[in-house]
């Protein structure tokens, strides 16, 4: 194939667990003038194949697996659609042409491709994917708002000991101190 173009699609965390919305999918694309060639998960270790798109709900059945490879043709193209990765833009395409009007063709039907898979939320995606990444910096966080809530604890504490003591020394001079602040709000 002479033209090649690989890019990010979207952002879907976990797209191989979503065994309705990669069936819809294929069937949008079928729809559209594809040929199902195959779908692969399980990779990188594991493979198991579907080459027929009726082995495809038995196959999303099975759990346990990691990683999913779609394949699509159109006309003298073929369209892989990847996802085996728990990276931030973790679905990818790529595409091999013969001619250039076809991988542009290829190129624009991705956009109903992007709209159907519907990325996962992006900011939310992003953060905990990068905080699963690195554990220094989640401990380093959750330590921090440990020792603020123990800060602010101990100075709500404080304050709550100093109301005690003052009522304890003297009560009467408490009421009137108390007194004066009620009466000023009014």
């Amino acid at each position: 194939m002479d033209y090649t173009k690989t890019d990010i699609l979207c952002t879907k965390h976990r797209l191989w667990k979503k065994g309705s919305l990669v069936m819809s999918l294929v069937d949008q694309a079928l729809a559209n003038g594809y040929e199902f060639k195959e779908v692969v998960i399980g990779e990188p270790n594991n493979f198991i194949f579907a080459d027929a798109y009726e082995e495809l709900a038995p196959l999303f059945a099975k759990r346990g697996y990691y990683g999913i490879r779609i394949k699509l043709i159109y006309q003298s193209a073929i369209l892989e659609i990847n996802s085996n990765m728990d990276g931030v833009n973790n679905v990818q395409y790529t595409i091999f042409a013969s001619d250039e009007a076809t991988q542009n063709k290829v190129l624009d039907d991705l956009q109903w491709m992007r709209t159907l898979i519907g990325p996962s939320s992006d900011g939310l995606a992003q953060v905990s994917e990068y905080l699963q990444q690195h554990r220094k910096l989640t401990s380093t966080v959750i330590l921090v708002l440990v020792a603020i809530a123990l800060y602010f604890l101990g100075v709500h504490v404080f304050l709550f000991n100093l109301i005690g003591i003052l009522f304890s020394f003297s009560p009467f001079l408490a009421i009137y101190i108390l007194y004066i602040i009620l009466r000023r709000r009014r």
